[in-house]
Formats: structure tokens, C-alpha cells, sequence
């Protein structure tokens, strides 16, 4: 398996970082690596194949948050956020300001960002600390086989300082705009 030698901890601190400035070279000046890629801690990761169960929830996701968010946000769906030295692309993020404000960079910062994990978790695990060194504020991860949500907030020096796990029966609090609440059972 080509991954078996990441687990190697001296091979793993061998391996050679790159730049988002590179990465966007590779991926759109060279074409030397696929668009199913992800840049994460300045090391390219292949996005995952999505399921017809994460594709269904990430399109209810994304209709329910459309309808409760104010006109001068934009929802964002599997587009990439651009950080440091990471370019994730959430299933779902919600940043400021209208499209046209994106044309020619991605954004920066959200104020909200969703990852659905079906098959993804551990690594979806792991952004929360990309999201939080960006100071997203709040970060959910939609933990299909459990059917729950782990929300994160707080972003201090790197990680969250808050985790709250939501089950099916609950309501998440989306605190952007007007508090609204999203009831799991609409989703899973």
C-alpha cells in the first residue's frame, strides 16, 4: 500500500512540504496533480469518493442552512478555503460577502465550516486544528455512522477549546445572523 510508508515516523519527517503558492501551481499551471486533492499542512491529500448517503447530506445541509442565512453571507459547497500553509475544501462553508468577491482568490476566513464524515472521520478529525489555527469559529462534523454532530468552538493558539456532541434528537444552534436552531432529525 503506498501510504504503509507514512507510517514510518523517519520517513514521515522526511517528506518535503510545499506551499499553497505551489500547490495552485501544480494544480492549475502544470496539471501535475488531480483536482481531487486537498492541501493539508502543506501536504497533499486525495479527497475521498463520496457516497450517495454523504452526497444526500450535504445537499439537504446546504438547502436548510441557504434558507436560514442572512443575504450578505455566501454558502460555499465543496469550495476551497485558502490558510496558511492548508487549502481545505469543506463540504459546506459560510463566508462574508457575495461571489463576486471570490473571483480571483478563495476565501480566507468563514465564519462557519461543516465536514459530513462517512468514511473520512479521522481525517476530518485532524482539520479541526487547520480550522482553528484560521480562527474559524465554529467547526461541525457530521459523524454519519453515529448519526451526531461534533460542534467545535473557541479557537485558541491552534485548536478548539470547546467540543459539544449533538445527537439525532438535537438542535444545533447556528449563531450566525439571528440564532436559529437545525434539527438533526431533518438531516439523518
Amino acid at each position: 500500500m503506498q501510504t504503509a510508508i507514512l507510517e514510518n515516523e523517519s520517513i514521515r519527517k522526511m517528506v518535503l512540504p510545499i506551499t499553497v503558492e505551489q500547490y495552485h501551481h501544480w494544480l492549475e499551471e502544470a496539471g501535475s496533480i488531480g483536482e481531487k486533492t486537498e492541501l493539508l499542512n502543506g501536504i497533499i491529500i486525495e479527497i475521498m469518493p463520496k457516497s450517495p448517503e454523504h452526497t444526500y447530506i450535504v445537499a439537504e445541509l446546504y438547502e436548510l442552512l441557504r434558507a436560514l442565512i442572512p443575504e450578505d453571507l455566501l454558502i460555499r459547497k465543496e469550495d476551497p478555503l485558502t490558510f496558511d500553509r492548508s487549502e481545505p475544501e469543506p463540504d459546506i462553508s459560510i463566508v462574508e460577502g457575495k461571489i463576486k468577491k471570490y473571483r480571483f482568490s478563495h476565501p480566507d476566513k468563514a465564519l462557519l465550516v461543516i465536514e459530513i464524515a462517512v468514511s473520512s472521520l479521522d481525517i476530518d478529525r485532524k482539520k479541526a486544528s487547520i480550522y482553528a489555527k484560521a480562527n474559524i469559529p465554529e467547526y461541525w462534523l457530521f459523524d454519519i455512522k453515529l448519526k451526531r454532530v461534533e460542534v467545535y468552538s473557541q479557537p485558541l493558539e491552534g485548536s478548539y477549546r470547546k467540543k459539544k456532541i449533538y445527537n439525532i434528537t438535537d438542535s444545533i444552534p447556528l449563531k450566525i445572523g439571528k440564532e436559529k436552531t437545525i434539527n438533526l432529525k431533518e438531516i439523518f
